[in-house]
């Protein structure tokens, strides 16, 4: 996922028999590219090709949703070279079509995964005369997600020898296991990765990303041949894709400088993952909202600031259904504007202006959310509850509309960003609080939220 690849064999199209050779290089920076000599159709087609298939050194290979890049060619020699971008590559096994990529379980590994867990595995001993160390692997533990997907997190211990045994590496690395009751599709597979990329983003406070997929499946086996004897092996089939998420400019952060550490949450974890699956599909609009910052925290710009608020009042709108007046009466007062000589441009008018008429302000959802989710941390920054909904009423009217006479009342700069931040430590103590994460944690590690 984040090491550059390089695959050099025949390539075809699944539906063809008809093999060109070439070569498919990876980087996780600019993406696959896949250059092969000749052409996989006569003439160049801009349409997407579903499925390609290469027997390379390392294996069989599978591409999807291929794109075409450009060829260039020779008329006297008679030859041409043809590029391609593929947006996925499976290494390990030969698929005829997307449908048939169905697997039982993935393993994958996350970046500032291990720095969250932060398993204390390896001692270190050493003298004058003497230097050893001990690695004790963490237990597994396992954990539910959903109906049908079971999770389970491992550590292990890499060794690389660099220079035969006078230079060796040793990394602490830990993956996730899901397993499926029913065969998934790998789309839907990766849709869950991504739920866990989303939760380490939100615990880590720092973009999360995936660094390894391996995805199984007990119907794709491998044979080989030992002297008389076949001995069959499960195939290990490795994603390699673009991540868009992945920056090598992301930092690895250790655990006193994470929004949530995982050692104040051990004891739940399992509710709390069953949890944010549930509500993360609920929530969906607003994790995203408040995510999105962390793609580039280090700037800061007023399209954060209206993410912000625009992801609270969603999370409001979403949580707490509420109208100021009940239906009957609001439906009453809508028919008293709508006279009988209005036309029926001025009655749709009418109506556009009060469609959301009966709901809450912005100012009045944000105070339900201070009465819900303010704890002490956030009292300490705001003391002033009242301004603080003035001030993001202002600046979210003023920086949607450029209202002129909203112009002396719009922060920016540094006040702009500190109103940011007071409303986000709002709406992460909503989303901890929606995955039943208790108050007294989040009085421990939101602080770690400013800088």
């Amino acid at each position: 996922m984040i090491q550059e690849e390089i695959y050099k064999g025949i390539w075809s199209l699944a539906e063809s028999n008809e093999g060109h050779p070439g070569t498919l290089t990876f980087n996780p920076i600019d993406g696959a590219q896949l250059e092969i000599h000749g052409q996989f159709r006569p003439e160049p087609s801009y349409s997407t090709i579903d499925v390609i298939v290469g027997q390379t050194t390392n294996g069989w290979i599978t591409l999807l949703d291929t794109h075409f890049r450009g060829s260039v060619g020779s008329n006297i020699t008679r030859t041409s070279v043809t590029k391609y971008a593929p947006s996925f590559i499976f290494e390990g096994h030969r698929f005829g079509s997307k449908e048939s990529l169905r697997f039982q379980s993935v393993k994958f590994s996350l970046f500032n995964l291990v720095e969250w867990l932060d398993p204390k595995s390896i001692a270190e001993d050493s003298s004058l005369d003497l230097f050893t160390l001990k690695y004790v692997p963490p237990a597994a533990f396992s954990f539910k997600c959903f109906d049908g997907c079971t999770g389970k997190i491992e550590s292990s211990l890499d060794r690389q020898y660099q220079n035969r045994w006078s230079d060796i590496r040793l990394k602490q690395k830990a993956h996730i296991t899901l397993t499926y009751d029913d065969r998934k599709h790998y789309s839907d597979i990766l849709a869950d990765i991504f739920s866990f990329v989303r939760l380490l983003t939100l615990c880590t406070y720092e973009q999360s990303y995936p660094t390894e997929i391996e995805l199984h499946d007990e119907t794709l086996i491998e044979e080989y041949q030992i002297g008389k004897l076949t001995r069959q092996l499960p195939k290990t089939i490795r994603l390699i894709y673009q991540n868009s998420f992945y920056k090598p400019t992301y930092k690895t952060r250790n655990s006193y400088a994470h929004l949530l550490r995982y050692e104040f949450i051990t004891p739940n974890f399992g509710e709390i993952i069953e949890a944010w699956f549930e509500q993360s599909k609920k929530l969906e609009q607003p994790i995203e909202l408040l995510l999105r910052s962390l793609i580039d925290k280090y700037s800061f710009s007023i399209d954060k600031f209206m993410d912000i608020v625009k992801a609270l009042e969603l999370y409001h709108r979403i949580t707490h259904p509420s109208e100021l007046l009940p239906k009957e009466d609001f439906k009453c007062r809508k028919k008293k504007f709508l006279l009988k000589d209005l036309s029926r441009e001025e009655r749709i008018w009418i109506l556009h202006m009060m469609e959301h008429g009966n709901e809450p302000t912005l100012a009045q959802r944000l105070r339900d959310m201070m009465i819900t989710y303010a704890f002490p941390y956030f009292d300490s920054r705001v003391k002033d509850r009242d301004l603080l909904c003035r001030q993001a009423t202002d600046n979210r009217n003023y920086y949607t509309h450029f209202n002129p006479r909203l112009r002396k009342k719009a922060l920016n700069g540094k006040d702009l960003f500190n109103l940011m931040e007071n409303l986000k430590l709002i709406l992460v103590s909503a989303i901890f609080r929606s995955m039943g994460i208790p108050i007294e944690t989040i009085k421990q590690t939101v602080p770690g939220l400013i800088y």
